[in-house]
Order: structure tokens, then sequence, then C-alpha cells
């Protein structure tokens, strides 16, 4: 029998054309336990996420031996370095301050009260 999770990710792979309202909607349907699971669907959830920011690769820098490209990880808007949310952002901040998006800290997985 196919988990929630298994179904919203198939859905969202096969229908690229919904809003991020609709996608928020079918994320908010996948129960914690299913994105706390190692393992998962996390990763394939959290790219639809609109909490989760991409950076895009930084440009190149280079010291005398060797040439470095830069790939950041993704970052959760959830996990301000000051604890205000997108105010950090609205304030000139780089989302580069921002916490990586990891499964153990989304607000995804965390129990409902």
């Amino acid at each position: 029998m196919p988990s929630i999770a298994g179904v919203v990710s198939e859905y969202l792979k096969t229908h690229p054309e919904l809003t991020c309202a609709e996608k928020q909607k079918l994320l908010a349907e996948v129960p914690p336990h299913q994105w706390a699971l190692p393992g998962g669907y996390f990763v394939e959830l959290s790219e639809h996420c609109n909490n989760r920011k991409v950076i895009h690769r930084e440009p190149r820098f280079m010291n005398r031996l060797v040439i470095y490209t830069l790939e950041p990880a993704p970052r959760c808007l959830y996990r301000s370095p000051d604890g205000r949310g997108l105010a950090w952002l609205k304030s000139g901040g780089s989302v580069l301050a921002y916490e990586r998006c990891e499964q153990k800290h989304c607000f995804h997985a965390q129990p409902k009260e």
C-alpha cells in the first residue's frame, strides 16, 4: 500500500503546472512522521517547499594552487540567523546566513499540536 508521501511526490512530479499554493496544500497533507522517516521522501518533497531557497552557484574564486567553485546547500527560510524570519532578508541580509534545509530540522517533520 503506497504512503501519502509517495502519492504526493508522484503527483507533484507529474503535474509541474501546479501553483505554489496548490503545492503547499498538498505538502500539508503529508503526515509529519512520513517527512521524518530516514531514507523517506524528504528530498523529493522538500524540492517543492516554498520555504526552501536554492542558491545558485557562486562565482569562481582562486588562489595560486586551485580554482574553487562553490555549490551552496539549499536554505530554509524558517531558520533565520536572528530569529526574525523574513525580516532578515528584507533588511538586506543574505540568504546564505540562513541555516541549511535539513530533514532533522524541517518544520514539516515536527508533530502538529
